[in-house]
C-alpha cells in the first residue's frame, strides 16, 4: 500500500494504527515513531523491483483486470461491511478469488506477487469501507436482496484452455525417448481423434443461478426468492426455470437424495457487448450448468451419470457434483427446467478441429470465448475456457509468448516426423487467437 509522499509529510502524526486498521492493513506489533522514520517509509516501497518494468506493468494490468473482473462477481461490498467483515475480511475474500483467476495464476508465481496482490486488494477495499463508515455504515436498500449469506453451492471458476493444451504438448516434447511413440499416441489421440463432449459459446454477463428451493443466488451471494434486479438486470427470465423439477429428475437418475441443486447460466447484463441485443440475447438468463450436493455418498454416481451422457465432476468426498453443458443436460435444462441454454453446435469435433471452426469468431470479436467440454479418467469430464485477446489482455500477451514457443517446438517435431501437422496447426490456430487485435463492440448499458 504505497502512501502519497505529501501525505507522509503533513499527515505522519496523525496516522493512527485504528486508521491502519480501518484501510484493511495489518496493525504492527512492535512500536515506531513514524515522525523518526519520515520520508524513507515512501522511498522504500518505492525502490527499483528485481523484476523488468515491462513484467512488472504486465503484472499490474493483469491485477488491473482480475480485480475489475472479480468486482463485477459481488452485488455490493458494502453488504459484506454490513454483515460485520472487517475490510481485511473482504480483501481476503476478494484473494481468494483473484487467486481463482486461470488468467492471473501465471503471474502469482512468487510469494512477493501475492503480497503485492494483497496490497493491491486493501489499497481498493480501503476507501470503499472508509465511504461506507462515513455515511453512517448503511447499506442502501436495493432491489437485488443480497443479505451476506455465501452461496452454498457456486459455480467454481473455470481453468484456461490454452494452459491445458500447452501442458499435454509440454508432456509428450519431455517424455524420454523409449516413451516418445507412446507419448505422441496420447497426445495426438486427445488432440486429434477423441471428440470433445461439447463446446460453446462464452457470453460476457454475470453468473447467476438459481435454488431448487427458488432462492437466487449472485457468484457469492445468496439473494433470496424476491430478487427482482441483479447487476441492473431484470432476474425475470428466471422465474420459468423449474429447479426443483430438476432436482426430481436427477435424484431419479442418481438413485442418491439431493439436499440442494443449483442451475447456473450467464445473466446477460450487459446488452451492448458484442451486439447482444442485436443477436436477440440481451436481458436473458443463458444456462449452462448445474450444481449439486447429495446426501450420502454413493460410488455408483458417476457411472450412473455416465451411462445417460451426462458430462460431470466429483468433489473427492463425492458429495458434491457438477454438471457440465452437454447434449444430455441441455435436454434436461430445456425439457425439465424450461430454461435457455447456452449455444453449442460443435459436436462430434476433435479439439483441433473446433479451434479451426471457431478460431475467427473470436480473432474478429464475434465472441467472448468458447467452452471445451471434454471426457477424462473414471468417466468424469474436464471443462476449459479460451478466450479471445481483448478478454484478460495481459494474460492473452504471456499466453501468446507460450504458444508462439510451444509452436516453433511443435514445428521442429513436425519437420523430424516425430509429430502430426495438424497439433503444429492447432497451436498456430490459438497462437493467432492471441495475437489478433481484437476490438469487439462493448458499450455501456446506457450508450448507443
Amino acid at each position: 500500500f504505497l502512501l502519497p509522499v505529501s501525505c507522509i509529510q503533513k499527515r505522519m502524526a496523525t496516522l493512527t494504527f485504528r486508521h491502519i486498521e480501518n484501510i484493511g492493513l495489518a496493525v504492527p506489533t512492535a512500536h515506531v515513531n513514524l515522525h523518526q522514520v519520515g520520508l524513507g517509509i515512501s522511498q522504500a516501497m518505492l525502490a527499483p523491483q528485481t523484476v523488468s518494468v515491462a513484467d512488472a506493468d504486465l503484472f499490474k494490468h493483469a491485477l488491473d483486470e482480475a480485480l475489475s473482473s472479480a468486482l463485477t462477481k459481488f452485488d455490493s461490498l458494502e453488504v459484506y461491511f454490513a454483515a460485520g467483515q472487517s475490510p481485511i475480511d473482504v480483501t481476503a475474500t476478494l484473494a481468494g478469488e483473484l487467486q481463482s483467476d486461470c488468467d492471473l495464476k501465471s503471474f502469482l508465481d512468487s510469494a512477493e506477487k501475492v503480497e503485492t496482490m494483497h496490497i493491491f486488494i486493501r489499497s481498493a477495499v480501503g476507501p470503499r469501507f472508509g465511504t461506507w463508515k462515513k455515511g453512517g455504515g448503511k447499506v442502501v436498500k436495493s432491489v437485488t436482496c443480497a443479505h451476506g449469506k455465501a452461496v452454498p453451492l457456486p459455480w467454481s471458476s473455470i481453468d484456461s484452455y490454452a494452459d491445458w493444451v500447452l501442458d499435454k504438448i509440454g508432456t509428450f516434447a519431455k517424455a524420454e525417448p523409449a516413451d516418445r511413440d507412446a507419448a505422441r499416441d496420447v497426445l495426438e489421440n486427445t488432440l486429434l481423434r477423441k471428440p470433445v463432449i461439447a463446446a460453446s459459446v462464452k457470453y460476457d454477463g454475470t453468473c447467476f443461478g438459481k435454488m431448487d428451493n427458488g432462492e437466487l443466488a449472485g457468484r457469492k451471494l445468496v439473494l433470496g426468492e424476491h430478487c427482482r434486479e441483479y447487476l441492473h438486470t431484470s432476474t425475470k427470465p428466471a422465474e420459468r426455470c423449474d429447479a426443483a423439477a430438476l432436482c426430481q429428475s436427477l435424484q431419479e437418475i442418481c438413485g442418491v437424495r439431493i439436499n440442494q441443486l443449483c442451475v447456473w447460466g450467464e445473466l446477460m447484463c450487459n446488452p451492448n457487448f458484442y451486439s447482444y441485443s442485436e443477436r436477440g440475447l440481451a436481458n436473458k438468463w443463458i444456462c449452462f450448468g448445474v450444481t449439486v450436493a447429495f446426501a450420502d455418498v454413493d460410488k455408483g454416481v458417476s457411472c450412473r451419470l455416465a451411462e445417460r451422457k451426462l458430462a460431470h465432476s466429483l468433489n473427492p468426498s463425492g458429495q458434491q457434483l457438477r454438471l457440465m453443458l452437454c447434449p444430455a443436460l441441455r435436454q434436461l435444462l430445456t425439457e425439465v427446467a424450461h430454461c435457455d441454454v447456452a449455444e453449442a453446435s460443435f459436436g462430434g469435433l476433435s479439439h483441433a478441429e473446433v479451434v479451426a471452426e471457431t478460431a475467427e469468431t473470436l480473432r474478429s470479436g464475434v465472441n467472448e470465448g468458447v467452452v471445451f467440454v471434454f471426457e477424462r479418467l473414471n468417466h468424469q469430464a474436464s471443462i476449459r475456457k479460451w478466450k479471445n485477446s481483448a478478454e484478460g489482455e495481459s494474460a492473452r500477451k504471456k499466453e501468446a509468448q507460450l504458444l508462439k514457443d510451444c509452436h516453433s517446438r511443435c514445428a521442429t517435431l513436425v519437420a523430424e516426423g516425430q509429430l502430426d501437422q495438424r497439433v503444429a496447426k492447432m497451436v498456430e490456430n490459438m497462437w493467432s487467437v492471441a495475437t489478433a487485435n481484437t476490438n469487439p463492440c462493448k458499450k455501456g448499458r446506457k450508450s448507443k
